[in-house]
């Protein structure tokens, strides 16, 4: 587990900035990664015991064990959560410089990201070329957990799907979790 990971007896979570493609406006990032990718992401991270989040203010170390497997968006504008975090990290982040933030609790042991590897490429890694400056673990900047705090939107909560996403479902049931 990286430094930048926070491990508690509910699990992990990880912050990881991203930055939207050239030509892309702020709004139509934001429609893109909310109504379309956040969604078609959630068959795949419940496959890998992960998931997705929108504006709640609860801190990673109240996650109950029920939570392992969230998953979430913070957009823009994007703050410092802390002084210790601002201190520890302005100095070599620019938050003006990312429009929003990709964060994921899973349980202890789960992260791997290794179930569903055909859907991973064929489905979410082209739609990310679509609106993310590049394949988000190619760009995104992993920050210590609960430093970086905006408009925070749920998609899995406890391990269930707080959206909808039927259409994704049956596309991920289509390649048999391949």
């Amino acid at each position: 587990m990286s430094a930048s990971a926070k491990a508690s007896s509910n699990g992990v979570l990880t912050q990881n900035l991203l930055k939207r493609r050239a030509g892309t406006t702020i709004e139509g990032f934001r429609k893109h990664y909310i109504e379309r990718h956040g969604k078609l992401a959630i068959p795949w991270f419940l496959a890998n015991g992960a998931a997705v989040s929108k504006a709640s203010n609860h801190p990673a170390s109240v996650l109950k064990p029920a939570h392992h497997g969230n998953t979430s968006q913070i957009h823009r504008p994007l703050h410092w959560t802390s002084p210790s975090a601002r201190e520890k990290h302005e100095s070599t982040i620019h938050l003006d410089d990312w429009d929003a933030i990709g964060e994921v609790a899973f349980a202890e042991g789960y992260g791997t990201f290794s179930n569903a590897p055909a859907y991973y490429q064929e489905v979410i890694l082209p739609d990310e070329r679509r609106f993310l400056l590049d394949e988000a673990f190619k760009h995104m900047k992993v920050v210590d957990a609960d430093c970086v705090g905006g408009e925070r939107i749920e998609f899995i909560v406890g391990g269930e799907a707080v959206v909808g996403y039927e259409e994704w479902r049956g596309v991920f049931e289509e390649y048999g979790g391949k």
